[in-house]
């Protein structure tokens, strides 16, 4: 098992989103944002509903203004008491970026699931850590979630330490309300499942046949998840099959085959089944009037 320090010693440093970027690509283009994280090869963007992993080969200037326009905090409210409702995903990705286990920020294709409770939700995910270990899904509405999940892969989901970081994690930046982060610190991490109100607190073991064998801790609102399902129309329009993703990373918004290498397979675990033929979720959709819709393109 990996220990804590070793992870701290290669993970990529998180940095304040606090700015507006515009980033200039050699081929042409722009695109505006704000810089999450970087290193020496590569930085994060965060734009629109999403983010995405730009090379620096692929840059010829990143412009940093000063002085942006306001913008709403991605902090939780100190006033909030209940958890009627979970944090969007803006304010879900910054706390990330605040981990230190969180290097290497991604977001990954999110294979569309069309089985199980959380079938036809659309849904964004985000990887991270020295292997990708650690991810990330924000179900439904970005801007108004109805689950949200913590997870890590492999050998390190059986690790105590580990299942303790992303339990806190999840109680301190996740959950508003003190009874809920007591409760969620109280469950048993092999296998566990509380429901309080209306949020249900959960954890569920690598054995589990839809936890494509990754240890979860997830929060969820059970009685919401119907209004949250998209009908076949709106998931044809914000989804691609994956075998129609490029092979380059030619236009940034777009998915690659490299960010493929991230994405869930079809046929893992009972929270797949092979009708979706290997669909996944386009980049920074987003919620309107109930309908679920592609993003605007933002590159110029």
């Amino acid at each position: 098992m990996s220990t804590m320090r070793h992870l701290v010693l290669i993970l990529l440093f998180p940095i304040a989103a606090i700015a507006v970027d515009t980033v200039a690509f050699k081929t042409g283009g722009k695109i505006e944002g704000t810089v999450i994280q970087q290193d020496e090869k590569c930085i994060v963007l965060k734009s629109g509903r999403g983010t995405m992993r730009l090379t620096r080969e692929s840059i010829k200037e990143i412009t940093h203004i000063d002085d942006p326009k306001p913008v709403e905090s991605a902090t939780l409210p100190p006033v909030e008491r209940t958890d009627a409702h979970l944090p969007n995903w803006d304010a879900v990705v910054s706390a990330l970026t605040t981990q230190a286990w969180s290097g290497g920020l991604r977001q990954i294709p999110a294979t569309a699931i069309d089985v199980g409770i959380m079938r036809r939700v659309p849904y964004s995910s985000y990887r991270c850590g020295p292997s990708s270990q650690f991810e990330v899904n924000i179900y439904g509405d970005p801007d108004d979630p109805i689950c949200l999940e913590v997870g890590v892969y492999g050998d390190q989901g059986l690790d105590s330490k580990i299942q303790a970081m992303l339990i806190e994690f999840a109680a301190s930046k996740l959950i508003r309300a003190e009874a809920n982060r007591q409760i969620l610190r109280s469950l048993n991490p092999l296998k566990d499942v509380v429901v309080h109100g209306d949020l249900t607190l959960e954890i569920t073991p690598p054995t589990a046949e839809d936890a494509y064998g990754a240890w979860w801790v997830a929060l969820y609102f059970a009685d919401r998840v119907e209004k949250a399902r998209a009908t076949p129309e709106q998931i044809a329009e914000i989804s691609v099959r994956a075998d129609q993703v490029s092979a380059t990373e030619a236009d940034p918004n777009n998915w690659n085959r490299d960010d493929m290498k991230y994405a869930r397979a079809p046929s893992a675990g009972k929270g797949q089944s092979s009708s979706s033929g290997g669909t996944v979720y386009v980049r920074g959709y987003h919620r309107k009037d109930g309908t679920y819709v592609r993003p605007h393109t933002r590159r110029r």
